[in-house]
């Protein structure tokens, strides 16, 4: 009736079948391992304590189902047999006849590793360890999550990864060696997990292969630890991925897991090529799979057409039998994709299974369904159109109704092709280049001048010194390896440093990366400064990178981004090298703040400036910057303007967030400019100034009034007395009073500041940060 769909019932219920199922579930016990003196290596393990800490990589010829982590990875690399030299030396040992059946695998920390495992779990045609070995990945944060006493660990690890793998046909892989190192230490001893690790390899009790990063290698082979690292049998050295393996790789996973999906070779030579340009810190293949999983989510739902429903009837007997295999095809042609409706669902939770399997593709494992399911649960799409159902119960079933399917959907795949300019943009969107490059829209550039003056008053010379780089960064673009600009910004506290790169960043588009250098002054802070600079130059190439008070910094640290500024490049703690020429560098400095609250407006100024940075930096790091941008203290005129720009964001942000409009008279700006002025302190005072004079004001409406609603109108005016203002709401008046003397303090301050004994006092509060930037 329903032409081109065949459906297939196959039963197979024998008492053989049921005793060799019995007979597996015996040999899996531990119980009856000890009294069995059955050949163990040829025993599957136990999966239902292994699975409490492992993820299942290759099945062997088990029905469990693979990990969803690693079903992706399985599935394309049983396509690509780049990596079975070392794959065939790995299984040489593992499944070899030594006692010690351990690999060390020393490379990179990209993807190359997990890749090497997904070919070895396939398992390849040839294996040496044959299609009945099973591969699990040991989940390292399992053995430790939760185990507060001492012991617990060493149980954990004896019940539910060495049980259930002693001495079994199961290969157990560690990502990450070094995460295992130390777990479960206790206070009077310097190892954890790491000895039973090895001992139980060593002994020939498990089957492992482990990853390290070789820059973690030569760390802990010279450690306490070196043990660890010396017992493995073989040790690998897994070389970076060249260009056309790279290439290659990504064809494949297209090619198999996406075949709707079409990249023209030469554009595969493009991405291999740029992405070492444009995200040089990250490996390969890392950062060309990123790109082309980037062209897959792009794609979306466009690759299937609309699907068609098509009526069916394929059910299970209700109940099912106990211990039993059932075999179901559903057969499609005119489709891609078919996607299962399930009128009904019920099997025993954990214990009976419903397998869906790709009978066009070597019956490969898609899903794997148990428990029950509401009526009408859609399951798929899965690209075949050939299903092959596999109903399969234990012997000790109960009356679960089993399945039903009146209806599958179909649909066809719509091939897309990518052109060269999405290619283009997925590159550059994955390396986080800013949208306006990718566009080539320039207007951002030719704006920001406008956006800056805007926005941040005054220090016309930082601004103009930002401006021009971005220019010649941006949109001539550099020719060498250095970051875009590097920019020193010097000058008192209060002037605007930080914030000019805050809105330079955000009228830009870019992230902004803050480092507080006060935080590495210390050299043995430099290493975590190392590790943490490396992982934003890892994952945000494309940034504007403040470091806040350069002059606190250690010299170790200075002479690391030395090597930054002058070559573009930055050695992390393992001497790997990052390149920072997708880099904005801003740096601030209080340094030379004296000579320019002295002399802000003398002809030799940067003169005076120049010999006084001489006393904090060496030549050789000053000589690196691009520009010196130097911070006056703000004018009169400047301090109105930054008084009017202050209340007027004030008066914005009341307005998101309590949804009051607000309006102050100019009284209230030359108040605030006035009494919030101070030379050494900046803005800052004036910013406290303008949070007393309006909030004072709403916090005694609803102190002495009521509560003030949504919708309302606020009004602040400055009235005649010295220090006397009127709130406005709605029709109702309230004159409340500021109090300014925490400001006028700053502001008397400031000629004491001048003598040598304030000079020293001021000194004292930069050493202990009481008004950095």
């Amino acid at each position: 009736m329903f032409q081109g769909i065949r459906t297939e019932f196959f039963k197979t219920h024998t008492a053989s079948l049921g005793m060799a199922l019995l007979s597996c579930a015996l040999l899996a016990s531990p119980a009856t391992r000890a009294d069995n003196p059955v050949n163990a290596s040829s025993q599957a393990p136990d999966f239902a304590r292994l699975g409490q800490s492992a993820y299942l990589m290759g099945p062997g010829n088990s029905t469990n189902k693979i990990s969803d982590n690693w079903l992706k990875q399985v599935t394309f690399m049983k396509e690509v047999p780049n990596f079975d030299d070392i794959a065939k030396r790995i299984e040489g040992i593992v499944c070899g006849e030594d006692q010690n059946k351990s690999v060390l695998i020393i490379g990179e920390p990209s993807l190359a590793y997990v890749y090497l495992f997904a070919r070895l779990a396939g398992p390849r045609p040839d294996s040496l360890c044959g299609s009945d070995m099973w591969h699990a990945e040991v989940n390292v944060s399992k053995i430790e999550s939760g185990h507060k006493f001492v012991g617990e660990v060493d149980e954990y690890w004896n019940n539910y990864v060495l049980a259930p793998a002693d001495r079994r046909n199961v290969v157990l892989y560690f990502t990450s060696l070094t995460s295992l190192i130390g777990i479960g230490s206790h206070s009077h001893d310097e190892t954890g997990i790491e000895r039973e690790y090895v001992a139980n390899f060593t002994s020939g009790r498990i089957r492992t292969v482990a990853f390290i990063d070789k820059f973690q290698y030569n760390e802990l082979a010279r450690s306490s630890n070196s043990y660890v690292v010396e017992a493995f049998a073989d040790k690998i050295v897994l070389p970076p991925l060249d260009s056309s393996t790279a290439s290659f790789l990504a064809a494949t996973y297209l090619r198999v897991l996406y075949p709707a999906l079409k990249v023209a070779p030469t554009d595969f030579n493009f991405i291999v090529k740029n992405t070492a340009f444009y995200m040089p810190n990250r490996q390969e293949p890392d950062r060309t799979m990123s790109v082309v999983n980037a062209l897959v989510r792009a794609a979306g739902k466009t690759q299937q057409s609309k699907p068609e429903s098509i009526n069916i009837n394929i059910e299970s007997k209700h109940p099912y039998d106990k211990n039993t295999r059932e075999e179901y095809n559903i057969e499609q042609n005119n489709f891609d994709l078919l996607t299962l409706e399930f009128e009904q669902f019920d099997f025993e939770n954990g214990y009976d299974f419903l397998e869906i399997r790709d009978a066009k593709n070597g019956n490969n494992l898609l899903q794997r369904l148990t428990g029950s399911m509401i009526p009408g649960t859609k399951v798929g799409p899965f690209p075949t159109s050939h299903l092959k159902l596999l109903l399969i119960s234990d012997p000790s079933g109960g009356d679960n109704k089993g399945f039903k399917i009146n209806r599958i959907y179909g649909s066809k795949v719509i091939p897309h092709f990518f052109t060269h300019e999405e290619v283009r943009r997925a590159v550059l969107e994955v390396a986080q280049v800013p949208n306006w490059l990718i566009e080539r829209d320039f207007n951002v550039i030719r704006n920001l001048q406008g956006k800056l003056d805007g926005d941040v008053v005054g220090v016309a010379e930082g601004k103009r010194d930002l401006v021009r780089l971005a220019k010649n960064g941006y949109v001539a673009g550099r020719t060498d390896d250095k970051p875009v600009a590097t920019v020193l910004l010097a000058g008192p506290t209060g002037t605007g440093k930080s914030y000019i790169a805050k809105k330079m960043a955000d009228f830009m588009g870019m992230k902004l990366v803050t480092m507080d250098m006060t935080s590495y002054k210390e050299p043995s802070s430099f290493k975590i400064f190392q590790e943490t600079l490396a992982r934003h130059l890892t994952n945000t190439p494309y940034a504007v990178y403040l470091f806040e008070e350069i002059d606190k910094a250690a010299m170790e640290v200075l002479d690391q981004l030395y090597f930054m500024m002058d070559e573009g490049l930055f050695y992390d703690s393992f001497q790997r090298p990052l390149f920072a020429r997708g880099a904005f560098i801003l740096m601030t400095t209080n340094a030379a703040s004296d000579v320019i609250l002295k002399n802000p407006n003398d002809p030799q100024l940067r003169k005076y400036v120049m010999e006084d940075l001489k006393k904090h930096f060496r030549m050789s790091f000053i000589n690196r910057f691009d520009a010196i941008s130097l911070f006056k203290p703000f004018t009169d005129a400047e301090y109105f303007q930054l008084a009017k720009t202050m209340v007027d964001k004030k008066i914005q942000r009341i307005k998101e967030n309590f949804n009051w409009t607000a309006t102050t008279d100019i009284g209230v700006i030359q108040f605030i400019s006035n009494y919030g002025k101070s030379p050494e302190f900046g803005a800052r005072p004036m910013e406290r100034l303008v949070e007393s004079t309006l909030g004072i004001g709403i916090a005694e409406y609803q102190l002495n009034r009521e509560v003030i609603p949504e919708n309302t109108v606020l009004a602040f005016n400055k009235l005649p007395e010295p220090f006397q203002f009127q709130i406005s709401v709605g029709t109702d008046t309230l004159i409340y009073q500021v109090d300014p003397t925490g400001n006028l303090l700053l502001q008397n301050i400031s000629p004491l500041m001048r003598t040598a004994p304030g000079r020293k006092l001021q000194k004292f509060f930069e050493s202990i940060r009481m008004y950095n930037d």
